[in-house]
């Protein structure tokens, strides 16, 4: 596809799950020659997956926005292993893990990110780490050149995944088990029942809004705050996990950020303890 066909102005809150951002000039690259082409030819750049880890400024922003589709959005099986692109949806992924009874990625499920996201960000829930479960990635760099490793070789932590800021996953292998596929949907249900009870499954409510400091949880340290029920705007602590905000019927982002902000001041100040945003802010604010 000709590059400028493959451009167009949007407006994010468009095709973000959280609804929030202005207009930025957003790329549709389906293969990976169209992909190495946009990063060679960005200055700068940003890469949206399903947009539930994002709040971007209602101004937008400066740099192009990258979205992977087509060939980036397959699955393949091939024994126990599942090979994803790097837009596929994780629910997607898993729906494909149940039909074909391989066990392992279940309690992720009701992470609404795509593969790419959740890969960078080392996405957990319920004691697994996606990327414990990688057999080898494939992506592109920053100068547009394809890489690969092999799960020796990567490195990961706490919602810390193996890419570095401006690397995009074009493909991830996962080694499953074989396992009962009724058993797996029944894992995959219930895991996605604990979210939404728990308050991330809200339209416009966030996921972890903060990463978990050493040795204790973020959501317990903000509501011994005495923050649960905080609002600025339209953005307010979940009463029901007060890690989680919700940007109400109509987001605002500067709302959101302001929230984000006043809640790390306050505990800081009441709790003495550093609170480091998982959530990412894209674009200019005023605070």
């Amino acid at each position: 596809m000709n590059a400028e066909k493959r451009i167009n102005l949007l407006k994010l809150a468009e095709i973000t799950r959280l609804s929030t951002g202005g207009w930025a000039a957003v790329a549709r690259v389906s293969s990976v020659k169209e992909l190495k082409d946009e990063v060679r030819s960005c200055s700068s750049y940003r890469v949206l997956g399903n947009g539930s880890n994002v709040i971007i400024a209602d101004s937008g922003v400066s740099e192009k926005i990258i979205k992977l589709d087509g060939e980036f959005k397959k699955i393949r099986i091939k024994g126990n292993k599942v090979i994803a692109g790097g837009g596929v949806l994780l629910k997607d992924v898993l729906k494909k893990c149940a039909e074909a009874s391989l066990a392992g990625l279940e309690n992720l499920a009701g992470i609404p990110a795509s593969v790419g996201g959740a890969v960078f960000k080392n996405a957990s829930a319920f004691g697994c780490e996606i990327c414990g479960l990688l057999e080898r990635i494939k992506f592109i760099d920053g100068k547009g050149a394809g890489r690969a490793l092999d799960c020796g070789s990567m490195s990961y932590s706490y919602r810390t995944g193996p890419l570095k800021r401006g690397q995009i996953l074009t493909q991830a292998c996962f080694v499953l088990k074989k396992g009962s596929s009724e058993k797996i949907s029944a894992r995959i249900r219930n895991n996605i029942l604990e979210r939404s009870r728990r308050g991330f499954m809200k339209k416009n409510a966030t996921g972890s809004l903060f990463k978990n400091p050493h040795g204790g949880l973020a959501g317990k340290i903000i509501q011994d705050a005495g923050l649960s029920g905080l609002r600025r705007g339209s953005a307010a602590v979940s009463p029901r996990h007060a890690n989680v905000l919700s940007l109400g019927a109509n987001p605002n982002a500067e709302d959101a950020y302001i929230l984000m902000t006043d809640i790390r001041k306050a505990v800081l100040f009441k709790k003495n303890v550093y609170l480091e945003p998982l959530i990412e802010f894209w674009g200019t604010f005023k605070k």
